[in-house]
């Protein structure tokens, strides 16, 4: 059974100038896995722009806003054997999909050079 759906979208340029702007913004949103997997990319904006919007589409799944009441950084995405990206868990955002009876989260991420996207779909 679905029980949230969630969709963003983000221009590359957008997230690369709140990141260079906003010191520790990058630490505050990303995990340390995270960064290091970006920033060793050709295009390092592009992957950070699909995490981000990654984020994103959870909070809209699990109906949440932007309020600055989770921490980004709880929700990493990592990348199986296969590069297929999956979410990583912690804190309060791994309680929330325990109260949630979240089973499985799926993901899918795509990044050109202008914009990333992504979908989530929480499944009970």
């Amino acid at each position: 059974m679905v029980l949230g759906i969630g969709i963003d979208i983000i221009e590359t340029a957008r997230i690369a100038e709140k990141l260079q702007r906003s010191r520790g913004l990058m630490e505050k949103v990303f995990s340390p896995a995270e960064i290091e997997y970006c920033q060793r990319m050709a295009e390092p904006m592009q992957h950070f722009a699909g995490r981000f919007a990654a984020k994103e589409a959870l909070i809209k799944a699990l109906g949440f806003g932007l309020t600055g009441y989770l921490d980004l950084k709880d929700a990493a995405i990592a990348n199986n054997e296969l590069g297929a990206p999956y979410f990583v868990f912690a804190g309060e955002m791994s309680r929330i999909i325990q109260e949630r009876s979240v089973g499985r989260v799926h993901v899918t991420i795509s990044h050109i050079q202008l914009a990333a996207c992504a979908v989530v779909v929480l499944e009970a």
